[in-house]
């Protein structure tokens, strides 16, 4: 079993048989200086033109961050959105359905108020002279 380790490590250690050595001349050192150094001009053109793809791309991020521009939208009349008065009624005569909000007329504030504290006022002097208890 050693005996076989052994043979198998000296034929691997031993050189190619049948195949010569190969040698470079000046030239072929120079030709793959040449190759060398077109491959780092290509190698730098590269990294330039991802620098300039970057720069490009985080100004697309700044362009999503900051959202869309604001829409100048014209304000709207309701009283030009929505029908007539005349076309109203017409439409509802048709079909029950009144388009427009209900006009609320609301009453004046001030007589009614004073109707309600004089009430009160009425209330109190009326339970003071005919107390209940």
């Amino acid at each position: 079993m050693m005996r076989w380790l052994l043979i198998i490590l000296v034929l691997l250690a031993a050189p190619a048989v049948g195949q010569p050595r190969r040698t470079f001349t000046q030239d072929d050192l120079r030709q793959a200086e040449v190759a060398r150094d077109a491959a780092l001009a290509r190698v730098k053109a590269l990294e330039q033109a991802s620098s300039v793809a970057a720069r490009a791309v985080s100004d697309i991020d700044a362009d999503l961050d900051l959202g869309p521009a604001p829409v100048q939208t014209p304000a709207i009349d309701p009283e030009t959105v929505l029908p007539s008065e005349e076309e109203n009624a017409n439409f509802y005569a048709r079909t029950g359905v009144w388009q427009r909000p209900p006009v609320i007329t609301l009453p004046d504030p001030e007589p009614v108020l004073e109707e309600v504290i004089s009430l009160t006022l009425h209330l109190v002097q009326l339970h003071r002279t005919h107390p209940t208890h």
